[in-house]
């Protein structure tokens, strides 16, 4: 039997995160969803475990340097 899928704000609460963090997780492929848009909550904790380096930004631009003056 298939898992039905969860809306965005279901896996944020499921997780224990904010609705953002899950809508950017999907935005940025560290997540996906099911064809329907729903997201299998399981599949979306692997994924998140595996697309996820612990005290690492991703995707982020290198800081300007800071002028001396």
């Amino acid at each position: 039997m298939a898992m039905m899928g969860v809306s965005p704000r279901a896996c944020s609460r499921i997780r224990r995160s904010s609705l953002p963090a899950v809508q950017k997780s999907i935005a940025t492929k560290r997540i996906t969803t099911l064809p329907d848009g729903s997201i299998d909550p399981e599949r979306a904790n692997q994924e998140w475990a595996r697309n996820t380096v612990v005290g690492h930004a991703i995707n982020l631009k290198p800081a300007a340097p800071r002028s001396r003056g």
